[in-house]
């Protein structure tokens, strides 16, 4: 190693010893080791003290004990061992721990408590159990190998099935006379950790799919603390494992914040919220907020002194460094007590702090309690400092009014705090809040000599008051006047977007959704949905908040009525939290979407649309399924009408397998009021030639019966160049001309005889329910109402195996289903029961239920006295 650089990491370790907070020599050495691939493994020793390591640093570290290793086996194996002790003992992910193990003595005792740090690791503890219960089972401790089993089961982890094959086998082998009776219990006792396991796996997927995403993370961390059951354990199992892939940049300081946050709310132990408060510290180390966290947990005063060094350069007007000075100034007077100290040091750190951010008035107060309670110094000249740099604010003025009160020589400042307030009250900020403080001052203590000037003097100054509220009052009438402020009505939420309903819908109440919608642009991160209605209050009240997630944040509000759109656009250039935003009207930002596959839902659409635009959607909208047909499109809001223009360009005539799908602008200016046709005007024609006929023909054929309004032809594979699929429906604009046609019974027509029937309901289509096996069939209920048969069919097959048939009553979101084994449906009621699908928890149950109708109870009509009166005289 370079001598330069082994002066600096000695110089490193030095004050990580006596300076633990001093981060100049650990950049100086970062600087001097830029380039990663060439750092020696003391390098990385020493940066492991300072910084969190990602796993490409992980690697660097373990290629440059290998290259300094000179193929000394012994050296190489001892060194890796020191270092993956340290990772495993910092951040206990079980692939830390398995590396650890890996150069470690392997005894039992030594892999169970490995394997009970990390067996909560979803992904990657199994392989430290598998070996676990082999080392059990050579030393023929067979109880504990079952107890730990059993225990396993309890645990959500990925390799559930593969831990139910293992024991079922380890259990014929041991305990063979028991194993029906073991087997069983456990099914029982399992069926929680089987739902466990199934909603972990579906965050897992997520994360897999983009495992340096902050946000993806954010999500599982906060689904994962809404959870009863080993919270604690699941929530640190799954940060552990994030801390690898989090980066310096400043949208991961979120999940650190979260868990810390988390942490105290569930009450976790002093030493963990510590470690975490550490950790945070270690990947920000610029930033100020986690030391509020670190400084009630320090117990050196060397470490305390070296963070007030720290804080000191680093100070601020914000409330993270506030919050951070205020515990350090508790710490500071702890240890003053104890060692028996004056304090001055303290009292000099608190006149800096108060001339560097002079507003902080949490501060102050704090320092005043710990002085007369803790060190018995006065805080005069103190509060007097804060005041002047606050002069004309209520709060600081309210508090020192409060402070000289009680102070034994305090009358001088007292009457010049009351004098200040006479001559600047139109200066204050809030001087209605000062009054009363002022009120109670002056009437404290009369006597007849004082009396007539303190009643003087508070009538002048009410005279004062009133008339700073008068012109206070006049003012925000004139801004109210301005801004054109209009009361609005009780926002009302909708169950279901009107976009949701088809293009014929006959609905005369339909809502434009683009032309009641908003684009919000221009605000911080921090700004919650909240913040959002609060800032529209008085001018329109929000139905929806759609937001973006990219560094630069937007969102797009629905309004309940084009009035409130328009008063809402008076905001714009108006401040939220800080920043000056930008509103304007959204056109042309939604996609209306069809012709995708019949199994597609939500996620595959979401995929789909993503990797064919390389644009994140702000929201897929689907349409409620009917009994009479099925209803295959979407719309598809993005956050600008380019965004959309960009994905119609690529998405309308994209294929996918057999489809073609088409995409448009949805134009709500465009739509157009169809009526809805009584089946009586439409007929079912049979056995067309596959090859020849096609709706021109049929077009040119049954226009002898009368107007023909539309016609339905599906095809092969939904694809233009497919062949028909030998039937079609036509739809007539009067229902005599498919009388005509219905009478005909049969026409010649590309030389086939086709046959003509009256349309009967979809449900008379499809095969009759009664007649699915019993022992095969199983009912479920609260299936989604825009899950279509198809996509509930894929789905079920997925989970369970192959689907006989299935009926479905979308209106009564039931659906029958029949398996081709029996075996499959014993399987559906253990797989299905109380699964997440199309955004509802399935109910399992048997066939009949499927045809039990829905009980309404009929509420009683209220009646007036008067009525119950000319009743009973009847």
């Amino acid at each position: 190693m370079d001598e330069s650089i082994q002066l600096l990491v000695e110089a490193c370790r030095e004050k990580l010893i006596h300076d633990p907070f001093n981060s100049f020599f650990f950049e100086e050495l970062l600087e001097e080791c830029a380039e990663k691939a060439s750092r020696p493994s003391e390098v990385w020793l020493v940066l492991f003290e300072y910084q969190i390591l990602g796993i490409e640093d992980i690697q660097f570290w373990e290629q440059a004990i290998e290259r300094e290793g000179c193929n000394d086996w012994l050296e190489i194996h001892t060194q890796k061992l020191i270092m993956f002790s340290k990772i495993g003992g910092q951040v206990p992910t079980g692939h830390n721990i398995q590396k650890k193990l890996k150069y470690q003595e392997s005894t039992a005792s030594a892999v169970l408590a490995a394997y009970g740090l990390c067996k909560w690791d979803f992904q990657d503890s199994q392989g430290i159990f598998m070996k676990l219960i082999e080392l059990l089972i050579s030393e023929n401790r067979i109880e504990t190998a079952r107890d730990i089993y059993l225990e396993r089961f309890q645990i959500p982890h990925n390799q559930l099935q593969q831990t139910y094959e293992t024991f079922s086998l380890f259990v014929s082998q041991n305990f063979s006379e028991q194993y029906n009776s073991i087997m069983r219990d456990l099914s029982v006792a399992m069926q929680k950790t089987v739902l466990f396991t199934r909603t972990f796996e579906s965050y897992e997927l997520q994360i897999q799919s983009d495992p340096h995403n902050v946000d993806n993370w954010l999500e599982y961390l906060q689904k994962l603390s809404n959870l009863n059951d080993n919270v604690k354990d699941l929530l640190l199992a799954v940060f552990y494992r994030c801390v690898h892939y989090s980066t310096s940049d400043g949208s991961w300081e979120r999940v650190w914040l979260l868990v810390i946050l988390l942490a105290r709310k569930l009450q976790w132990c002093n030493q963990l919220l510590f470690h975490l408060a550490l950790l945070w510290r270690k990947a920000f180390p610029r930033l100020i907020r986690p030391y509020s966290f670190i400084i009630p947990y320090i117990k050196e005063e060397s470490a305390l002194k070296s963070l007030r060094r720290h804080l000191r350069l680093h100070i601020t007007d914000s409330f993270e460094c506030i919050e951070a000075l205020k515990a350090l100034v508790t710490a500071q007077a702890v240890y003053s007590v104890k060692s028996d100290a004056t304090g001055m040091e303290l009292w000099e750190d608190m006149a800096f702090y108060s001339e560097k951010i002079p507003s902080s008035l949490d501060l102050v107060r704090r320092w005043v309690a710990i002085s007369y309670d803790m060190i018995c110094l006065k805080p005069d000249v103190l509060v007097t400092l804060h005041y002047e740099a606050n002069k004309y604010k209520a709060d600081s003025f309210i508090f020192a009014l409060r402070y000289f009160s009680s102070a034994h020589d305090g009358q001088v400042v007292l009457e010049y705090l009351i004098e200040q307030f006479e001559k600047k009250l139109g200066s204050f900020d809030k001087p209605q809040d000062v009054f009363p403080y002022v009120e109670n001052y002056l009437c404290t203590g009369l006597t007849p000599e004082t009396y007539d000037d303190a009643i003087n003097r508070l009538q002048l100054l009410r005279m004062k008051l009133s008339d700073f509220q008068m012109s206070e009052n006049r003012e925000m009438k004139r801004n109210f006047e301005t801004e054109n402020l209009v009361h609005k009505p009780k926002r009302v939420k909708d169950d279901k977007s009107s976009d949701q309903t088809d293009h014929d819908s006959s609905d005369s109440t339909h809502r434009n959704r683009e032309l009641f919608t908003i684009h919000l642009k221009g605000f911080d991160t921090s700004v919650t949905d909240n913040d959002i209605e609060e800032f529209f209050l008085g001018y329109g009240n929000p139905i929806s908040i759609l937001r973006n997630s990219s560094e630069n944040p937007s969102a797009k509000v629905e309004f309940l009525s084009e009035q409130e759109v328009l008063t809402c656009l008076t905001r714009d250039q108006k401040h939220l939290k800080g920043n000056i935003v930008t509103i304007e009207r959204v056109f042309g930002s939604t996609l209306w979407l069809t012709n995708y596959p019949s199994d597609y839902g939500v996620e595959q659409l979401k995929a789909m649309i993503e990797t064919s635009t390389d644009t994140a959607p702000l929201s897929i909208r689907l349409p409620s399924q009917n009994t009479i047909r099925e209803r295959r499109f979407c719309y598809v809001d993005f956050e600008t009408a380019e965004s959309a223009a960009n994905a119609r360009k690529k998405l309308d005539g994209l294929e996918i397998g057999n489809f073609r799908i088409q995409a448009e602008i949805s134009n709500p200016s465009l739509k157009r009021q169809r009526p809805s046709l009584s089946p009586k005007h439409q007929i079912y024609v049979k056995n067309l030639h596959f090859q020849k006929s096609s709706e021109e023909s049929l077009r040119a054929c049954f226009s002898e019966f009368g107007e023909i309004d539309s016609i339905s032809m599906p095809l092969k594979g939904d694809h233009k160049s497919s062949l028909n699929s030998g039937y079609a429906f036509i739809t007539f604009k009067s229902e005599d001309s498919a009388k005509k046609a219905i009478a005909t019974k049969s026409i010649n027509l590309d030389d086939r005889q086709v046959e003509i029937y009256a349309l009967k309901p979809r449900e008379a289509h499809a095969r009759d329910a009664k007649f699915y096996d019993d022992a095969r069939s199983v009912s479920l209920q609260n299936v989604g109402d825009s899950v279509t048969q198809k996509q509930l069919t894929a789905h079920i097959e997925s989970l369970v195996g192959p689907v006989e048939r299935l009926t479905m009553q979308p209106k009564s979101r039931k659906a029958l289903v029949e398996f081709k084994t029996v075996a499959d449906a014993g399987k559906a009621g253990f797989v299905l029961a109380n699964h997440d699908f199309g955004g509802q928890k399935l109910v399992v149950a048997d066939k009949k239920k499927y045809f039990e109708e829905e009980k309404t109870t009929k509420v009683p009509m209220m009646m007036s006295p008067m009525m119950m009166k000319r009743r009973a005289k009847r």
